[in-house]
């Protein structure tokens, strides 16, 4: 028998059993909810016919209200299928009229003259954020000018 030293090998053969430990322990618990679930389904069974009874029809019903509602979004689904495909045909009928490409060109224009707008308002913004620095640098240095002259006319009261 081989004789493992590595703290690595020991590491993982821990790491190893500490698993199987928690899967026995989670095999345990489901053993147990499994056999809960037994007794219930049990005293479920035995519970009033008329409930029960209830119970299948409430679920009947509600099967035939889930399979009506499929079947309406089925029929959505290809009415929507339908109306694409005559929007695809009235959008390539439209290609062919002069204008339609005059309106596309100038939608196409506009769509420039918006890309031109936000650059310019970049633009606009960087200027702004380095003027807004600026005037911080310059009220700082008002700043410390004045904590200097103050500081030199303490200094001068100081002094006799």
């Amino acid at each position: 028998m081989m004789v493992l030293k590595d703290p690595r090998v020991i590491r993982e053969l821990k790491d190893q059993e500490e698993m199987m430990e928690q899967k026995d322990q989670r095999d345990h618990k489901e053993m147990q909810v499994m056999q809960v679930l037994m007794e219930l389904k049990v005293q479920l069974d035995q519970l009033d016919p008329k409930v029960i009874q209830e119970d299948k029809a409430l679920k009947v019903d509600k099967d035939q209200k889930e399979n009506q509602v499929m079947q309406d979004n089925q029929e959505l689904m290809e009415q929507k299928d339908q109306l694409d495909q005559k929007d695809k045909m009235d959008q390539m009928e439209l290609m062919d009229l002069p204008a339609h490409k005059d309106m596309t060109a100038h939608k196409d224009q506009m769509e420039q003259m918006e890309i031109e707008d936000l650059m310019e308002y970049q633009e606009l913004k960087e200027i702004l954020a380095q003027l807004v620095l600026k005037d911080q640098e310059v009220v700082m240095d008002h700043k410390d000018h004045k904590v200097m002259l103050d500081h030199k006319e303490n200094q001068d009261h100081l002094d006799p």
